[in-house]
């Protein structure tokens, strides 16, 4: 059963992942209610849209402050370090902003001695994952950040986490960790060329590290999207997964009953069906592809588009940060090319051929001694493809099927959409579950 219903009175349907969550007013919406004559947030001018999303943004902060009791995370951090003196300063919507992300907010500690700590808190609103998940992530993260910093990779160390509980004298999860220096690495096209070299020569190391736990399986997933509720409301994570088959068969099983069930891809419902049809014919590809490794998996980043990447003024990579849905995956997934170093516009028009900086990269890998990741990060196009298709940003028809043909493409398939569609329809005909989305849909 979905996290999420729709928040109008007496509707009970599922609300839709992400399109679904109207920030302005914290509520959650079914696809029938995202409509703009039932939705009102949605006939927002401009100017009232940017006020309405100003003073929600205000309301999320001020909640967040009601909740944090201030004084014990003060008495917390001195006991850690020894009773040095620190202040935590409870800032306004403008200020907070330049430490608040889409799912985290920061809240920085500042010890006498001139060392600066972070509290990692996770935002509850309604664009959140539900409390249980929340904690999961709470815990996972600060695993994984102790497990990377034994390997000697530049992560933020990790001094105590806690998930909201009774027993908790803080009020809310959080993550006290240490504030590293640096800013988030600049898109890669704005960067100029000599940088363009000095940060993957930087990364290679990083990137080529084992990353392999002890634990050799893949999940349990972290990521919303794959996760559901039993009965009673408690989450039910996807995994653990002891066979990469195994791993991409039921992630695309679940995503093609989260669309039959209308909480994704409610525009383009019956086109994403038939993609993720078409997705469980190629896990053979790819089970193939990694049959080389054998059954070992290591630990990847899984939001790799750069941001995730501080630098200092020079260009000197100073850490690598947001960790929260880090996961186990196959190798072959683990180390095709970082999305940071891929030609964006390229990409997103469904091209697949490498770009510089790919290319660049991986001879780095080769100079190192690394020459099989090297390999994998020049024929791995078709991993890049396969999340997106796999109910990642394709959600409307446009980009859903030039991510898809970008798929086919890679996998050495070239066929038109409509020629594709009409075939798939007709091969599919018998399937229960596209019989009822053909009833509720009209194809785009």
């Amino acid at each position: 059963m979905p996290f999420c219903k729709c928040d109008a009175t007496d509707c009970g349907e599922p609300s839709v992942h992400g399109e679904g969550v109207c920030f302005l007013c914290d509520s959650h919406h079914c696809a029938t209610r995202m409509k703009s004559d039932v939705h009102a947030c949605t006939k927002s001018a401009e100017e009232e849209y940017v006020v309405a999303s100003s003073r929600a943004g205000e309301n999320d902060i001020n909640v967040l402050h009601s909740e944090i009791r201030v004084d014990a995370l003060r008495t917390r951090a001195m006991s850690l370090r020894n009773g040095v003196s620190c202040h935590i300063p409870l800032l306004d919507y403008d200020s907070a902003t330049a430490l608040m992300g889409g799912m985290n907010y920061h809240l920085p500690i500042t010890f006498q001695d001139g060392i600066t700590w972070l509290c990692r808190i996770r935002r509850h609103n309604a664009s959140s994952p539900p409390t249980e998940l929340r904690d999961h992530i709470i815990l996972t993260e600060a695993a994984t950040l102790r497990f990377l910093a034994n390997r000697r990779i530049p992560v933020p160390k990790v001094y105590e986490f806690a998930i909201r509980s009774p027993d908790n004298p803080i009020g809310v999860g959080y993550i006290l960790m240490e504030m590293l220096d640096g800013k988030p690495l600049p898109w890669w096209s704005i960067i100029d060329v000599d940088n363009r070299k000095h940060v993957p020569a930087q990364f290679v190391e990083i990137f080529a590290d084992p990353r392999r736990p002890e634990d050799q399986s893949i999940g349990p997933l972290m990521i919303e999207q794959f996760a559901d509720a039993d009965e009673e409301g408690h989450a039910k994570l996807l995994g653990p997964f002891s066979t990469t088959s195994e791993y991409r068969y039921e992630t695309v099983q679940r995503q093609m009953e989260l669309v039959s069930r209308g909480e994704v891809h409610h525009t383009n419902a019956v086109d994403s069906y038939l993609v993720h049809y078409y997705l469980l014919e190629c896990v053979p590809w790819f089970t193939r592809q990694e049959q080389g490794s054998g059954s070992v998996y290591y630990l990847k980043h899984m939001d790799d588009k750069g941001d995730h990447i501080l630098v200092d003024d020079d260009f000197n990579i100073t850490g690598i940060v947001d960790w929260e849905w880090a996961q186990t995956a196959p190798k072959s997934e683990v180390f095709a090319a970082p999305m940071f170093l891929l030609d964006v516009g390229s990409y997103y028009a469904g091209k697949n051929g490498l770009s510089e900086g790919e290319e660049l990269f991986a001879s780095m890998l080769e100079a190192k001694g690394h020459g099989e990741l090297a390999q994998f990060v020049r024929r791995e196009r078709a991993e890049h493809r396969w999340a997106p298709c796999l109910g990642g940003d394709a959600g409307f028809s446009d980009s859903l099927r030039t991510m898809f043909s970008g798929l086919q493409s890679s996998l050495g398939c070239d066929q038109d959409w409509d020629g594709w569609q009409k075939g798939s329809l007709k091969k599919y005909a018998n399937d229960k579950g596209l019989k009822l989305l053909t009833i509720k849909h009209t194809i785009i």
